[in-house]
C-alpha cells in the first residue's frame, strides 16, 4: 500500500471532507479519496485557491496602486491634450488615439520593466501591439530587430549578466577603488 492507497480505494467515488478536518480551510474543491478510515494512508487533495488568492500571487498591492496612479496620470494627460493637433514633420496630421496609445504603452512598458518583467519580453510584446494596432508596420518591426546595432546590444545583455553573476565586476571595482 503506497501513499495513495490501494487500487480498490481509488475506484471509490470522491467524498467531500468537512472543513474542520482540514484545519478550518473551507473550499468547494476540497475533497479526498478515503475508504472510511482516517489514517496516514489517506490522500487529501489541496484546496483550490480562490480567484483573489491567485491574483494576489501575481500582482502585489503596490504594483496595482502604481498602475492605477499611472492610468490616472495618462487619462489626465489625454484630457489636457484633447485639443492638441499632432503632425508629422511633413505636415500630415497624426491621429490622436495613436499618440495617446504610444504614451500609455510607453509608461506601462517602463513600469512592467521596473517590476522585473524581462525587458526583452516587454519590448517585443510592445512592438507586436504597436504593429497590430497599425501604429508601425510589421516590416518596420522586423527591420528594427534585424539591425546590427540592435543585435549587438542584445548580445551584450547575456554577457553582462554572466559577468555580474560571477562577481568578477565587483572584485574589479573593489580592486580599482581600494575597498
Amino acid at each position: 500500500r503506497g501513499a495513495m492507497g490501494s487500487l480498490a480505494e481509488l475506484k471509490e467515488p470522491m467524498k467531500s471532507i468537512p472543513s474542520k478536518e482540514l484545519g478550518g480551510v473551507s473550499s468547494p474543491y476540497t475533497c479526498s479519496l478515503e475508504s472510511g478510515n482516517s489514517g496516514p494512508g489517506q490522500s487529501v487533495l489541496v484546496p483550490h485557491p480562490s480567484f483573489g488568492q491567485q491574483v494576489s500571487r501575481i500582482f502585489k498591492r503596490t504594483q496595482v496602486i502604481v498602475f492605477a496612479a499611472a492610468t490616472i496620470f495618462i487619462l489626465g494627460v489625454c484630457v489636457a491634450m484633447r485639443n492638441t493637433v499632432f503632425e508629422f514633420p511633413a505636415g500630415q496630421e497624426v491621429e490622436k488615439w495613436k499618440v495617446f496609445m504610444v504614451l500609455a504603452m510607453s509608461v506601462y512598458m517602463i513600469l512592467l520593466m521596473v517590476f522585473e518583467l524581462p525587458c526583452e519580453v516587454v519590448l517585443l510584446v510592445g512592438a507586436a501591439i504597436f504593429a497590430l494596432a497599425g501604429i508601425i508596420d510589421g516590416t518596420d518591426v522586423l527591420a528594427g530587430l534585424a539591425d546590427s546595432a540592435t543585435t549587438s546590444v542584445a548580445l551584450l545583455f547575456p554577457m553582462a549578466r554572466a559577468i555580474s553573476n560571477t562577481g568578477l565586476l565587483e572584485a574589479f571595482v573593489g580592486l580599482v577603488l581600494g575597498t
